[in-house]
């Protein structure tokens, strides 16, 4: 995703992320979970992220984007309003 994010990045100064998350079941711990370089690199050139998913990963998906925490605006949409996420992006 940090790829596609960067080359997203590099077409344009400024993104809005729609992540349309049905059917997520969970993060499997791998990796460097403390490796935040690509947020501090990229949340500049971020304006907004809206997060479509099942109610029950509200709270983990704004903890795992660092909502709050960032420049970025993070929003979350439950399942079923993507329409809203697309407005909340324009």
């Amino acid at each position: 995703m940090e790829a596609a994010g960067r080359a997203a990045i590099d077409r344009s100064s400024k993104v809005r992320i729609l992540l349309l998350a049905a059917g997520f079941e969970g993060w499997a711990r791998s990796g460097d979970w403390g490796d935040i370089r690509f947020m501090e690199e990229y949340d500049p050139h971020m304006e907004k992220i809206a997060v479509v998913a099942d109610e029950k990963w509200r709270d983990a998906f704004l903890a795992f984007l660092a909502a709050g925490h960032r420049q970025a605006a993070v929003e979350f949409f439950p399942l079923g309003q993507e329409h809203k996420a697309r407005e909340w992006l324009t």
